[in-house]
């Protein structure tokens, strides 16, 4: 396949992540996801090349080239270990098997410990025209910032949010 075609597959597949229409099912598919991931308390989950990381009931793991951006925390992380490792790589798997190619991920949990919003960043690519993220915000909806942050509901508390990289 020419490199043409591969960039044109790239953009379709990007375009299609921003879709409304394409989002909602690919959310709800997440439901069983993170009934795991509030079970354990997970307050943020990272998997890029650079950063690995994961708070949550264990306590709050990282394994980074560059600890001072890594972590999406207040708290001083400990080394990966092989158990943080493995479950940072169950609750990534349980996302991606959504077909919801995650980067990163914040999750809340109101008073009663039941979680109150999901926060996914996309490895959307450089077609996807800025930074894309999945956001479950039941209780207060994202809101646009002209161009640097435009809003699409995607429905059931979901939101399409497409932010400008500069």
């Amino acid at each position: 396949m020419s490199p043409l075609s591969l960039s044109l597959l790239a953009a379709l597949a990007c375009r299609q992540a921003s879709d409304p229409a394409v989002a909602l099912p690919r959310m709800q598919t997440l439901q069983p996801a993170l009934a795991r991931i509030a079970a354990r308390r997970v307050a943020y989950l990272r998997d890029q090349d650079w950063c690995r990381g994961i708070e949550y009931d264990r306590g709050h793991f990282s394994d980074s080239s560059h600890p001072s951006t890594c972590t999406l925390s207040g708290s001083p992380p400990s080394p990966l270990d092989a158990a943080a490792a493995q479950d940072l790589a169950t609750f990534t798997a349980d996302i991606r098997a959504a077909s919801i190619p995650v980067r990163w991920a914040t999750f809340t949990y109101g008073p009663d410990g039941a979680l109150a919003g999901a926060d996914l960043d996309l490895d959307a690519g450089m077609f996807s025209g800025g930074h894309l993220r999945y956001v479950w915000a039941p209780s207060a909806a994202p809101q646009d910032q002209g161009s640097e942050q435009q809003v699409t509901p995607a429905g059931q508390g979901w939101y399409v949010v497409r932010e400008d990289w500069n």
